[in-house]
């Protein structure tokens, strides 16, 4: 398993810090490492391949190299079943962090909107049977976090996400003006050994016809 050993995220203007447990965890795929840069917000960070015929790019309009990425969690919120249909299957987070990291993104950020499930929340440390890092600095910030980011464009994280609820693949993401962070994460991977017990029940006196269970 994973568990976050002490990651931490710093704004400057302000050198305000957030920390683990509560307003920054890793990702268990996260690379560990401290990296800084300009940030910008690519809306869900979605990339839907050209063979799908489907034209969905958040990074189409955007330089991310070297930068932090945002995103939101998960897909857009208002879109038609159709096109959530598409989305839904380049929406996991290692997908993005992948997409992220093939357009030179040094870090990327998740946070669940407030008009998506889990609001505000961040994401578990699920286990992730690759135990493999994903070649990027990956974490997820809660809603007062990402505020705090989205907040020199005077806008609100909910005013931002409702922009790209439509699914329109239009919907254009954008750098946030003078405001760079500083990423640490610290992603611990643990391996214990388990063991399966079988047991042998046999059928009982009174129901001779049954068969033995195995639990």
């Amino acid at each position: 398993g994973t568990r976050d050993g002490g990651s931490r995220l710093t704004v400057a203007p302000g050198n305000r810090t957030f920390t683990q447990p509560g307003e920054i965890r890793a990702l268990s795929f996260s690379d560990n490492g401290e990296v800084s840069g300009q940030v910008v917000f690519a809306g869900y960070g979605s990339v839907v391949p050209d063979s799908q015929d489907f034209g969905y790019d958040s990074y189409a309009t955007l330089d991310v190299k070297d930068k932090v990425v945002v995103v939101l969690r998960y897909f857009p919120e208002d879109a038609d079943a159709k096109t959530k249909g598409i989305l839904a299957r380049y929406s996991g987070e290692r997908f993005k962090a992948m997409a992220a990291r093939q357009h030179g993104a040094k870090a990327l950020l998740f946070v669940t909107g407030p008009r998506s499930p889990n609001a505000g929340e961040l994401i578990p440390m699920a286990f992730d049977t690759a135990l493999a890092g994903s070649g990027i600095v990956a974490a997820s910030i809660n809603g007062e976090t990402a505020n705090a980011l989205i907040r020199p464009t005077g806008k609100t994280l909910e005013e931002v996400q409702r922009s790209f609820d439509s699914g329109n693949p239009h919907a254009a993401g954008f750098a946030i003006p003078n405001l760079t962070v500083s990423v640490s994460t610290n992603v611990v991977r643990e391996k214990r050994t388990g063991y399966n017990i079988a047991g042998y029940l046999p059928a009982s006196s009174g129901q001779p016809a049954a068969k033995p269970w195995i639990a």
